[in-house]
């Protein structure tokens, strides 16, 4: 799931799902400004964030995913853009929403947004856990493979 932040920015989210899809994903890109995304010139945004804030973007993100959910969706990420990033990392609070939430270049996140998300996972897991063990394996693997990439 992607969460869209502007009418500019939705053409090259359409493409970047379209690629995410290729790679062998199910991608939704649902509206959550329900057709009415931030145009600086015609709102103030306090204003339209009154009616398009955050929380209500989670909450329409957790109903998305219950629905896929309910459909037999098992696994289920999200990632979110500036708006969608604050959005993303609201959902990620909440336990057994997704497996993995991925924010990039987001608004202005405050440490006490973050501060529910589980950070344990990668160092303090259950070892008895096989699914736990798996993900903190696979993140080991990829923080290692960016290493290898970027200071090598």
């Amino acid at each position: 799931m992607a969460v869209a932040s502007s009418i500019s920015g939705a053409l090259n989210i359409r493409k970047l799902a379209d690629k995410v899809a290729a790679a062998g994903y199910l991608v939704m890109v649902p509206d959550f400004f329900y057709g009415e995304p931030l145009d600086r010139e015609k709102h103030d945004i306090q204003t339209w964030l009154k009616d398009h804030g955050t929380d209500k973007g989670c909450e329409d993100a957790k109903a998305v995913v219950e629905s896929m959910k309910s459909k037999g969706v098992s696994a289920i990420g999200a990632a979110g853009f500036c708006w969608g990033g604050m959005t993303v990392s609201k959902l990620a609070k909440y336990e057994s929403t997704i497996g993995a939430a991925v924010i990039l270049h987001p608004g202005p996140i405050t440490v006490d947004e973050i501060n529910g998300v589980e950070h344990r996972w990668t160092v303090r897991y259950n070892v008895e856990d096989e699914s736990a063990t798996k993900v903190a394996e696979e993140a080991h693997s990829d923080m290692l493979n960016w290493f290898t990439k970027f200071i090598k």
